[in-house]
């Protein structure tokens, strides 16, 4: 396997994990912040201008797991864990968020915040099981 490439890759899981972290304990607490009123608004906003970074920081990702995943099989277990954030993000946050757009409630961004729990959870199994393979 690419060492070089593969030290690459458990970075680039670990600034996932960040990027995930901040959503959930800055930028999704601050919904609540906004009042009812804009809150349909500042959700158009946030989904402008989030949906591109996501879009790339998950085609690296990506990228990077299927490059070394002909070099060890292992990988695979992270591939599967990346797709499930992928998956969870695109059938499960995506309609959150444009719920957000038309019908916008406090309830709605709560249950936003609880549920991204998941996807940090995920990512975080991600890193810890690379961390492994790393090591052993």
């Amino acid at each position: 396997m690419n060492e070089v490439l593969f030290l690459v890759y458990v970075c680039w899981s670990f600034l996932l994990l960040g990027f995930f972290l901040t959503v959930q304990l800055v930028t999704y607490p601050n919904f609540l912040s906004v009042s009812r009123a804009t809150l349909s608004n500042y959700e158009k906003d946030h989904r402008k201008r989030i949906t591109p970074l996501v879009v790339g920081l998950f085609s690296i990702d990506l990228s990077l797991g299927l490059y070394l995943l002909f070099f060890d099989s292992f990988i695979s277990i992270a591939v599967v864990l990346s797709f499930a954030v992928y998956g969870v993000s695109l059938l499960w946050f995506l309609p959150i968020h444009k719920s957000l757009e038309t019908s916008p409630s406090p309830r709605l961004v709560r249950f936003l915040i609880l549920r991204n729990w998941v996807r940090v959870c995920l990512v975080l199994i991600k890193c810890l099981f690379l961390i492994w393979l790393f090591l052993s």
